[in-house]
């Protein structure tokens, strides 16, 4: 597995987040510190990946603690930890400083999502924002699109057959992009819901789902490489099946998509001690502008991948994996291609 993510946490009062984020499929290392200025010299002879911070009441130095931080220890990712109560008031602070808000209470998806912003040092919105603003479109558009469906497809009964031959065939056409853009709005309500966690949770098989998903697309086209690691282990997960397929079948299709466009890809399942992780790997000359952090936004894909139409495919599959207490991350390898790691905790 990739090299372990050391994370040093200071001034934080939740001892079960501590042990909360040793659980996650990531397995980092956690170093647990009463108060950040009693080690703050040995965190700069060696700094942590990340510093989880925790903050009371008392925030007036929190600009200048940050800047300290910062220009001592330049790469560490920051992650603050403050009661739900001070989210508004932290805000503006944590924005200007490239630090993670992380309110409390909270749930696994929402840390394992501050975390991985942490180690991107990213200043891009929260997925959650992204889920709001997506969500208000796909339920604008969800009635009118319906009426509309519902009209075609009543005027299409109403032609003969024979002597409205063509039309009816105009309307076969435009009532198919009509369920294109009907399963957009189905993917953004699915994503909203699956950020929320996992609902039903009962044993799922990845290797099987997986080869499902290859087994549906390559019907007349080439195998997609594909590896299990250890061959013969058993992949298998408590995760809800109606959020892991549609985010397994969506990054099988992504997969081919880029393999026609850019170049050769591979996918594996990997199962290590307490995690199992499916990677797509994109070889280098096709990934040359791909702008990792902002891989996982909404329609990231379609400036890429030349109007691609799996835009929200790895925003849907990050929204599925956090839901269920997972990762979802982009890494450039050392041949300077990508991977893109879904890491779901084992059961």
């Amino acid at each position: 597995m990739d090299q372990t993510v050391r994370i040093a946490t200071a001034d934080l009062e939740d001892g079960i987040l501590v042990e909360r984020m040793r659980a996650l499929p990531l397995r980092p290392e956690v170093a647990v510190h009463a108060a950040l200025f009693a080690v703050l010299t040995g965190l700069v002879a060696k700094p942590p990946d990340i510093l989880v911070l925790g903050i009371r009441s008392e925030t007036a130095d929190l600009p200048g603690t940050l800047r300290t931080l910062r220009a001592l220890m330049p790469t560490l990712g920051l992650i603050l930890v403050a009661p739900a109560a001070q989210e508004l008031s932290l805000a503006p602070t944590c924005a200007r400083a490239l630090v993670q808000l992380l309110p409390l209470p909270c749930s696994d998806g929402q840390l394992a999502s501050a975390i991985e912003r942490a180690l991107e040092n990213s200043d891009r919105p929260h997925e959650g924002m992204f889920l709001d603003l997506a969500h208000g479109f796909a339920d604008a558009v969800n009635s009118p699109l319906l009426a509309i469906t519902g009209q075609l497809q009543l005027l299409q009964i109403q032609l003969d057959p024979i002597v409205d031959a063509n039309r009816r065939q105009i309307l076969t056409t435009t009532l198919a992009q009509a369920a294109r853009v009907q399963q957009i709005v189905d993917d953004v309500h699915l994503a909203a819901r699956a950020a929320e966690g996992a609902r039903n949770k009962k044993p799922v098989d990845l290797r099987a789902m997986l080869t499902a998903a290859l087994f549906a697309i390559e019907a007349g086209q080439p195998p997609m490489p594909v590896t299990f690691e250890p061959d013969f282990e058993v992949f298998v997960i408590a995760g809800d099946s109606e959020f892991l397929q549609p985010a397994v079948s969506g990054l099988v299709r992504l997969a081919r998509e880029i393999q026609q466009v850019s170049g050769p890809v591979r996918l594996s399942l990997s199962r290590f001690r307490t995690s199992i992780r499916m990677r797509l790997t994109i070889d280098s000359p096709g990934v040359p502008r791909w702008r990792l952090p902002r891989t996982f936004e909404p329609y990231y894909l379609n400036r890429l991948l030349r109007g691609t139409t799996h835009g929200l495919t790895l925003f849907l599959c990050q929204a599925v994996l956090h839901g269920h207490g997972g990762h979802a991350t982009a890494r450039r390898l050392a041949d300077d291609g990508l991977a893109i790691d879904l890491l779901l905790p084992a059961d």
